[in-house]
């Protein structure tokens, strides 16, 4: 594709849905569109602890890493985190808990090697902006800049998520990926006027545009944030599927893949793209190895490739959990 072409996303389905199709989605969609969609209250991120075992008993602490020449330090965690902090370093541990380990990145660069955890989410805030990981490694720099500071995240192995700290601008990193954004001082993104809040056109036009320029974690981040922040919006169920599609064909993630595929199901339950998104969910549960993909090729099959049906995707549906 030239870098300067511009096409829908929809146009890398396969096997690729005809344009009288495409065309009778999107025209559904717009006739349901008001022209000028009244603007929504931006909600406050709310979070809810449950009580937990705590693994240490500590207050808030801060570490510091003073400027020497001497090796870095090493802060050794009791779920077997390791937390290295380079010269001039700073981080505030603000909980250890057995649900959630949270440190705050206050000034310079920290190296972070976590244990894979399902159960266990370790969460690294830089002024608004958020990581999160369940396992993996990554470093983190804070880079203090006249007016604003910047946050640079790199990963190593694993998977980390990216986001503001009300929730928006979601942003996946994978193994060998980096990104850099601005810090905005901890919630000064909920004072945003709602004028500087991303429309739903706004943000699918920022994921085609992505897309276009193979952008791939951009367009990701776009049209998760619509689907997420927009679910009343007629475009937030073809959002969810695209950013389904996307996760499933291109960033290797099938599990996020199945997630977005049953949001865009809830959505949109009688969208056109239904068919395509029942397919794409049995191939998601199949590169899982998931138990449930047997039954939700059945109900696919019994839905759409039946006598006299014959589902676009039925041959290959037939052929995914492991038996023709």
């Amino acid at each position: 594709m030239s870098p300067t072409s511009k096409r829908p996303l929809s146009e890398d389905l396969s096997p690729q849905p005809s344009e009288a199709r495409l065309a009778r989605q999107w025209s559904n969609i717009a006739a349901r569109t008001p022209a000028s969609p009244p603007r929504r209250a931006r909600w406050p991120l709310a979070v809810a602890f449950a009580a937990a075992i705590v693994l240490v008993a500590l207050s808030v602490r801060t570490i510091t890493r003073e400027p020497t020449t001497g090796a870095h330090e090493v802060v050794a965690l009791a779920d077997g985190s390791r937390v290295t902090l380079a010269h001039e370093s700073r981080i505030r541990l603000t909980t250890v808990t057995a649900s959630r380990i949270h440190l705050t990145l206050e000034a310079g660069d920290i190296a972070l090697e976590i244990p894979d955890s399902e159960s266990r989410a370790f969460e690294v805030s830089a002024g608004n902006q958020h990581i999160s990981a369940h396992g993996g490694a990554f470093d983190a720099r804070v880079e203090a800049k006249p007016g604003k500071d910047m946050l640079h995240v790199g990963v190593s192995r694993g998977s980390i998520q990216v986001t503001r700290a009300d929730g928006s601008m979601p942003r996946v990193l994978h193994a060998g990926e980096k990104w850099s954004g601005p810090i905005e001082p901890a919630g000064s993104a909920d004072r945003e006027s709602e004028d500087e809040v991303a429309s739903a056109k706004d943000l699918l036009a920022r994921a085609t545009e992505a897309r276009v320029s193979n952008h791939l974690m951009d367009a990701i981040g776009a049209l998760d944030e619509l689907r997420k922040r927009y679910r009343g919006d007629a475009r937030a169920g073809l959002a969810a599927f695209e950013l389904g599609r996307l996760r499933l064909d291109e960033a290797g993630d099938p599990a996020g893949a199945l997630e977005a595929l049953d949001d865009a199901i809830e959505l949109a339950p009688d969208a056109e793209f239904r068919e395509d998104a029942e397919a794409r969910r049995v191939d998601a549960l199949d590169a899982l190895g998931d138990a449930r993909c047997a039954q939700a090729r059945a109900s696919y099959l019994e839905r759409y490739g039946g006598q006299g049906q014959g589902g676009i995707h039925a041959r290959s549906v037939r052929l995914r959990c492991g038996r023709p």
